[in-house]
């Protein structure tokens, strides 16, 4: 028993970890492309919203969170006014 919540620790630690290198990687994609152009992440507009509406996307971690925190300004910087619009 000992060993099989052992195992589900080292999984959940392993997806944690993972989750915090992908989306530091996507924060890093996201702001290189927008200094090359702020539309090149305009395809991925509704995938970013559905992401962020996500009903457990504020359970991530302090770090994910900053990551999230940057990804959504060039979102937001890219096109202000159509936050909202879709």
């Amino acid at each position: 028993m000992l060993q099989s919540d052992t195992k589900v620790h080292k999984t959940v630690k392993c997806d944690y970890v993972m989750n915090e290198f992908i989306t530091e990687f996507f924060a890093s994609i996201v702001e290189r492309s927008h200094q090359i152009d702020p539309d090149l992440i305009k395809p991925y507009r509704r995938e970013i919203i559905d992401l962020f509406n996500v009903e457990t996307f504020f359970q991530q971690s302090m770090l994910n969170l900053k990551e999230w925190q940057k990804i959504m300004k060039y979102f937001i910087d890219g096109k202000p006014d159509e936050i909202f619009e879709e």
